[in-house]
């Protein structure tokens, strides 16, 4: 690996291009935002969903805009769906889904009576990923190199800044909140960060996620492109599911907080 070389991260297939599956963890996210509402008369999880997607929208905006990201197709259902609906769908699938879950579980698990129903749903989740990687969208060879349905070059400045700035108010929020709230917000942290380890994990097996070196151009190609050696990749993975999945959502539950929108009991 040379001083210019840039390290990208690789969507294959239908992690990138497929907003089929993003549709339906959409409607999840819906489902038990209105579950919420309805069974506990709050709405914690619809500001949860509400700042996850505008934050996230706005995120794979600036990502896809500015070049960092590069997403030839987004198909919906043999639909080619423009920018203005693929990032909020995206803001809501990528973002506002998981935070949404996060929280779902924390919650259930924190409670001593529901607490065996939160690992039961936790568990269904992993195994809907597993099912829905494996053998619904089956198992690829990785185009190391070659045309892919996304990829974003991990270490970009913007990419740093973004990825700090909203680590830093996770942290700074989890340090300084009150007891109760900074206990939901690990739990949700926590449950984010196993159901996005399973599911990075089954779709670096499936050949739908990978991490390549290689050189950016001026002119937007690239050169020089190979999969990350081993220990690299683990790595970057490693720091995609902690910090760019996990705790870079906890800002959307510490917000509303932050904002009195979500009381602090």
């Amino acid at each position: 690996m040379v001083l210019l070389e840039s390290i990208f991260m690789i969507r294959g297939g239908y992690l990138g291009e497929d907003f089929s599956y993003k549709l339906t963890s959409s409607i999840v996210a819906i489902v038990l935002v209105i579950f919420d509402k309805k069974r506990n008369k709050r709405l914690d999880y619809f500001w949860v969903f509400l700042f996850g997607t505008l934050i996230w929208a706005g995120i794979e905006a600036l990502l896809q805009l500015s070049g960092t990201r590069v997403m030839p197709d987004r198909m919906l259902y043999g639909i080619e769906l423009p920018l203005w609906i693929s990032i909020p769908i995206q803001g809501i699938a990528e973002g506002s889904y998981l935070a949404v879950l996060g929280i779902f579980i924390a919650d259930l698990v924190l409670n001593e009576n529901t607490k065996k129903y939160g690992i039961i749903f936790l568990i269904v989740i992993i195994a809907i990923s597993f099912i829905r990687v494996f053998i619904i969208y089956g198992i690829e060879t990785p185009n190391i190199g070659g045309d892919v349905a996304s990829r974003r070059n991990i270490f970009g400045i913007g990419a740093v800044i973004l990825v700090g700035g909203m680590c830093g108010l996770a942290v700074y929020w989890l340090a300084t909140t009150k007891p109760e709230p900074r206990r939901r917000g690990l739990y949700m942290f926590l449950f984010m960060l196993i159901i996005s380890s399973f599911w990075i994990i089954f779709n670096v097996l499936a050949g739908q996620k990978w991490v390549e070196i290689g050189v950016e151009n001026p002119d937007g190609t690239y050169s020089n492109l190979r999969r990350a050696p081993l220990l690299i990749e683990i790595a970057v993975l490693a720091y995609d599911i902690f910090f760019e999945i996990a705790l870079i959502y906890v800002p959307f539950l510490a917000i509303p907080y932050m904002l009195g929108l979500i009381k602090e009991e």
